[in-house]
């Protein structure tokens, strides 16, 4: 019954499309077809072959040559023969957007260059020394700095050296402490999508250098 069933759509196939089977790999795992009258094969258009045992294997287009196109499977086609007909064949236009999307957004990555920005942010400072202090608040401070995004490579890599200035410190019960640094960071950016908006992460070393210190207590300035 399978095998009957399996004929019945090798020959309906077979009359609704003109592609047919050429030639198979050794292993199956790709395999040349013919033109088709109604389709103009383009690199990576999706086809499934139905086999005379019932079976459906797909793959897609990895090469558009003259008397056809080759194609790789998803799995090796074991019950596919020379002369079975290509079924279904992924929409022309479906592939032409994807591929005209996949393009922008490598073209968009291939372009980038030179980014001048500026950053800032709040910071929340606290500091340890005398082992007596056990009561010590956050000293809120703010972080205001310039940086240049230059692109590693290809992608979405890129450098990122800065110029900043930073407010750190602590505050205790009866002492203030704030200090003023020049903060010179290296970072790497590393995003991890394609397109308008690029969620990412940057990573790396920097260099901090003291400017100015300032204390207060309940009995005077320093």
């Amino acid at each position: 019954m399978k095998n009957i069933i399996g004929l019945v759509i090798f020959l309906i196939s077979s009359f609704l499309s003109g592609a047919e089977v050429l030639k198979l790999s050794k292993n199956r795992s790709s395999l040349a077809i013919s033109n088709d009258l109604d389709n103009i094969w383009v690199i990576g258009q999706k086809i499934c072959i139905d086999a005379r045992n019932g079976e459906r294997f797909c793959g897609i287009v990895v090469k558009v040559k003259t008397e056809g196109a080759i194609c790789k499977m998803e799995a090796p086609a074991l019950a596919v023969e020379i002369g079975d007909t290509v079924t279904m064949v992924e929409p022309l236009d479906k592939v032409n957007s994807d591929n005209k999307r996949n393009k922008s957004a490598t073209e968009k990555a291939a372009k980038r260059g030179l980014v001048l920005g500026l950053g800032g942010g709040l910071v929340l400072g606290d500091l340890s020394i005398d082992p007596n202090v056990t009561e010590s608040d956050w000293k809120k401070g703010m972080s205001l700095g310039l940086f240049l995004e230059i692109p590693i490579g290809y992608g979405t890599f890129s450098l990122q050296p800065g110029l900043g200035f930073s407010q750190k410190g602590y505050e205790e019960s009866s002492t203030s402490l704030g200090l003023n640094y020049l903060d010179l960071p290296l970072l790497i950016k590393v995003g991890f999508l394609q397109g308008d908006v690029v969620p990412y992460l940057t990573a790396g070393p920097y260099v901090a250098f003291l400017m100015a210190a300032k204390s207060k207590t309940f009995f005077g300035e320093t």
